[in-house]
């Protein structure tokens, strides 16, 4: 990356940054944060997934990423991964090279089954920033009773056999995370997962909540199960701080009735499953709600605003634009409109102006957790993105500020050096 170039994605940056602050509707920056869905495939029928029920399927092919080159000039964060595992993606290499010879942090999420040694080897060799492995499960039996085709033995083996490369060419790259995906049957071996992880080379360990994809599942959301996951929280925070590993949790565990399409699902979430906790709040006990004046106050100004309609672009394998995951529709297609026709489009002009308001326009929006009343952060708890030149080290977290040692994050779509 030559020095001019560094220059304009620093002035586009900071351009960027004053427009999400203004509010600006028509935007002169463009997207630093990039989501390429290099794959639509997948090679597992996780439960808690479309794919579980679906057989949908594609990969990048050259011609569109032909097509996507000339915007990444402004990328500073780019994520190679979308609704399918990208090591099934036969372009995915080629497009991990461009990408870091542009001199932007590039991450991925994986299942982890097709992470051989030669793949482990290309990681490390190509500078892979960051990696996470998607682990539901503290047991052979209860991960793949979950995540159906995967198998639980192979992939702890080829995560030890990365890490192992790692080590053996002394590269602080890629960055190991596991991200497991919480309810009710698998909340409990959580800590066990923690407890293991260091021995495979995992630093961080996230739980994240589940988006049930059916009513069925939707019973076991630990929206329902808040006093056991409380306690397992805190048990794995105490283990966590022993093995030197980063433990996130949820900001706020989401009712599914508000996550969930579907009559089914939203009368599954009415009524509560059998054994669940009786009495509970429509808040998460821990922490205060952000306080205000007054109704009419709260809705004037969200206290947690969404920036990712100002700062990222979800680029589909078939070359589709859209403002980030949970939105479904395109806003447009590289194939045939330029990043300047699509950036500043009706759609996303009223993206910009409605998302952070009481009435979100587009449906993916009014589902997300913190668009609803109630819904509040737990602890002060940053939620980030790992680091663009990270510090291979186990971090801290300041409640007062976002300080994380040594790191650079995202809180509420914003960065900032530590």
């Amino acid at each position: 990356m030559t020095r001019l170039m560094m220059v304009k994605r620093t002035i586009n940056f900071s351009i960027n940054f004053l427009e999400k602050k203004l509010n600006s509707r028509e935007l002169k920056s463009r997207p630093w944060k990039y989501f390429i869905e290099v794959s639509l495939s997948c090679n597992l029928r996780c439960i808690t997934c479309g794919h579980h029920r679906s057989r949908f399927s594609g990969s990048m092919s050259d011609d569109v990423f032909e097509h996507i080159k000339p915007i990444l000039n402004f990328a500073k964060v780019v994520h190679e991964v979308g609704y399918g595992e990208p090591f099934l993606a036969p372009i995915f290499f080629n497009i991990l090279k461009y990408i870091k010879q542009l001199g932007a942090y590039v991450d991925i999420y994986t299942n982890g089954m097709l992470l051989s040694q030669r793949v482990s080897e290309q990681l490390v060799t190509l500078g892979l920033d960051q990696i996470t492995f998607s682990i539901d499960g503290g047991s052979k039996e209860t991960f793949e009773s979950i995540r159906i085709g995967g198998d639980y033995s192979k992939i702890i083996s080829n995560i030890g056999k990365l890490h192992q490369v790692k080590v053996n060419r002394r590269s602080h790259k890629p960055f190991l995370r596991a991200n497991f995906v919480g309810m009710r049957r698998n909340i409990e071996e959580l800590p066990q997962l923690i407890e293991n992880a260091d021995q495979f080379g995992i630093k961080e360990v996230v739980l994240s909540d589940m988006f049930p994809p059916n009513g069925e599942l939707a019973q076991e959301s630990l929206f329902y199960y808040r006093d056991l996951a409380d306690s397992v929280i805190e048990r794995c925070k105490s283990i966590a701080k022993e093995h030197r590993i980063n433990f996130i949790s949820p900001s706020v565990f989401c009712d599914p009735a508000l996550a969930t399409k579907g009559n089914m699902a939203l009368n599954a979430a009415k009524s509560k499953p059998e054994g669940s906790e009786r009495g509970h709040s429509p808040h998460p006990r821990r922490g205060d709600a952000p306080k205000s004046k007054g109704a009419k106050d709260a809705q004037l100004k969200n206290p947690y605003p969404c920036y990712e309609p100002w700062q990222t672009l979800y680029i589909t394998h078939d070359g589709n634009v859209r403002p980030c995951c949970v939105i479904n529709e395109s806003f447009g297609s590289l194939l045939h409109e330029t990043i300047s026709e699509i950036w500043n489009n009706e759609k996303y002009r009223l993206l910009r102006e409605s998302v952070n308001t009481p009435s979100p326009v587009f449906e993916g929006c009014r589902r997300m957790p913190f668009a609803k009343k109630g819904s509040f952060l737990r602890e002060g708890r940053i939620v980030h993105l790992a680091a663009v030149r990270s510090k291979q080290w186990p971090v801290s977290y300041d409640k007062e500020d976002t300080k994380i040692h040594g790191r650079i994050l995202l809180r509420n779509g914003e960065m900032g050096r530590a």
